[in-house]
Order: C-alpha cells, then sequence, then structure tokens
C-alpha cells in the first residue's frame, strides 16, 4: 500500500508542477499584454509622469496578487493541504489517463478504506 500512496503522491505533486507551469505562463501573458496596452495608451496621449506612476502603482498589486495566488494554489495542491486533492479523485484521474490502469487503483483504494472502517461483515 505504500508504493500505492507513493505512485499518487507524485502523481499529485507532478500534476500540481503542470498546473503551475501553466497558471504561470498565462500570468506572464497577462503582464506582457497589459504593459502593452500601457504603453500603446501613453504613446496615443502622451501622459504626464504622475498618470503613468498612478496606472504603475494600480496595477503593481494586482499583478502581485495574481502572483501571489497562483503560488498560494500551487502549495495547497502540491501538499495536498485542506483536502484539495482527494485519493480517491487522483485515483479516478489516473484511470483516465491511463488506460491499462482503469478503474483497479480505486477498488484498491475503497478495500483499503473498508478495511480500515470497523466492518462486522467481513
Amino acid at each position: 500500500m505504500k508504493k500505492i500512496s507513493a505512485i499518487i503522491k507524485y502523481y499529485i505533486q507532478k500534476k500540481s508542477l503542470n498546473e503551475f507551469l501553466i497558471n504561470l505562463g498565462y500570468l506572464l501573458i497577462f503582464c506582457i499584454f497589459l504593459f502593452t496596452m500601457i504603453i500603446i495608451i501613453e504613446n496615443i496621449f502622451f501622459l504626464k509622469q504622475d498618470i503613468k506612476l498612478q496606472i504603475i502603482s494600480l496595477f503593481i498589486p494586482i499583478i502581485f496578487s495574481f502572483l501571489l495566488y497562483v503560488i498560494l494554489k500551487f502549495i495547497l495542491k502540491y501538499y495536498s493541504l485542506f483536502g484539495t486533492n482527494n485519493q480517491f479523485n487522483i485515483a479516478r484521474d489516473i484511470g483516465k489517463e491511463f488506460s491499462n490502469v482503469k478503474d483497479q487503483l480505486l477498488n484498491v483504494l475503497q478495500i483499503k478504506n473498508q478495511k480500515k472502517s470497523s466492518n462486522l461483515d467481513l
């Protein structure tokens, strides 16, 4: 059972890392788009220095808050904090991704869970 738990933990960590990198890429694209829009607006309207400073001071905290959100989401998923990644849901995901596993991993986890509970029928 330790090997199955290790496989599930490894899958959770790889999936979390992949989602983190994708979200970081989206954030980078958003930042590039945002700063390009700011540059275009500045070229069209010739904004004063204090207005440019206000625009930048408005968007910097927004970008940092998005970055903080992406990092916190990664940490929560990577370490499975607050039950974000349930072993049964991950077993279903592994079964969908790998056709040779199907629902066998889920069945093993359910049997393991039944043995832990105090079931008098067994």
